[in-house]
């Protein structure tokens, strides 16, 4: 049932009269695959975090191209893995929540930037290279999920390459910065993700 209805998504989407092979105007597009992320943090005592997590990422964009070959979106990129320390520590009825409102639990982020974003195409029509980037903030763990969130100044540079009209490869790299917090007020650190997807962008 879940590939007839994706299958009916897909069809909808590429045949629909509201899509057109015209960049300019209103976009929204997302994008699915494999990331890796590393988290880095240490403080005035000398004490060390290293963490590397591998899972999912995604990119979701809304945003407006104000030429075929130029757009302005915010943008919000993520990298996520799956946490046995947030399947082991829910309750039951936030589970229930989680799943219902959150697609990917028992996943959770790594690291998610998010901001004001650009991107450029090279040609103003298929096939076409492209690149963009992001600048905003980024949020990531260090430490297990429920114990020390943290984040600060955050961007992201990529590119990619739309092989069909609304389809495309995307890759990114995802950094994040943070100096200190009302946690851990002489701690530094920063994360690194990288992200591969390929998806769909209506315009």
């Amino acid at each position: 049932m879940k590939k007839l209805c994706f299958a009916f998504l897909v069809v909808v989407l590429t045949t629909s009269p509201l899509v057109s092979s015209n960049r300019k105007g209103f976009i929204a597009g997302f994008t699915l695959g494999p990331a890796l992320s590393f988290v880095h943090a240490e403080d005035s005592r000398g004490m060390e975090y290293d963490k590397t997590h591998f899972g999912m990422g995604f990119d979701l964009r809304i945003g407006w191209a104000f030429t075929n070959q130029f757009s302005v979106q915010y943008d919000h990129k993520s990298a996520i893995f799956f946490s046995d320390v947030l399947d082991r520590e829910l309750s039951d009825e936030q589970k229930i929540f989680a799943t219902i409102f959150f697609p990917f639990y028992p996943m959770t982020f790594s690291q998610n930037n998010a901001g004001l974003g650009m991107t450029y195409y090279f040609n103003p029509k298929v096939p076409s290279p492209y690149i963009d980037g992001n600048v905003g903030f980024s949020i990531y763990p260090v430490g297990d999920w429920f114990d020390d969130l943290t984040g600060g100044f955050g961007f992201s540079l990529g590119g990619g390459y739309e092989f069909s009209e609304h389809w495309h490869f995307h890759g990114a790299l995802m950094f994040g910065f943070s100096s200190g917090d009302e946690t851990h007020s002489d701690r530094t650190s920063n994360a690194v993700s990288t992200i591969l997807t390929v998806g769909y962008l209506f315009y």
